[in-house]
């Protein structure tokens, strides 16, 4: 009578709430579905779905997971087969290795971010930047000191 088939069919919808005042501390593996944390969990998680952490939501540990949405703070490292996505709100302190990274005006990240997929970056070099020579580029501001 209670179920819904909206449910079954929309995989965006949140499993699984901690609400505003909880705190968990432990490991947390997630099957599949999404979690949305409003209060503070300490500890390590694998969530194979979505992790949303609220304005109010607090992580100490590191996280794996499908996809993040991070509107409070994460002091973690944090893996995303997906992608990240930093809301104004968002505090995150660690380092990031995603497909994809959005930081909104005003958040803070504070870390390294790795971005994995299916295109490669590389990055070359054709001339030694601490050179003297007077073919360097000259806007590039360059301090030996």
């Amino acid at each position: 009578m209670f179920k819904s088939k909206e449910k079954k069919d929309n995989p965006t919808l949140t499993s699984t709430v901690i609400g505003e005042g909880i705190r968990i501390e432990g490991t947390i593996i997630s099957g599949s579905g999404s979690i949305r944390i409003d209060g503070n969990v300490i500890s390590n998680m694998s969530v194979d779905g979505t992790i949303i952490i609220g304005e109010t939501g607090f992580v100490k540990g590191d996280i794996k997971t499908s996809s993040a949405l991070i509107a409070g703070r994460v002091e973690g490292n944090l893996l995303s087969d997906d992608g990240v996505h930093i809301t104004s709100t968002g505090v995150l302190s660690g380092n990031i290795t995603s497909r994809s990274l959005i930081i909104d005006e005003g958040a803070t990240f504070t870390g390294q971010c790795d971005m994995t997929g299916d295109k490669k970056i590389n990055l070359l070099y054709t001339k030694d930047l601490t050179d003297d020579k007077e073919d360097a580029d000259p806007n590039l501001n360059f301090d030996k000191s």
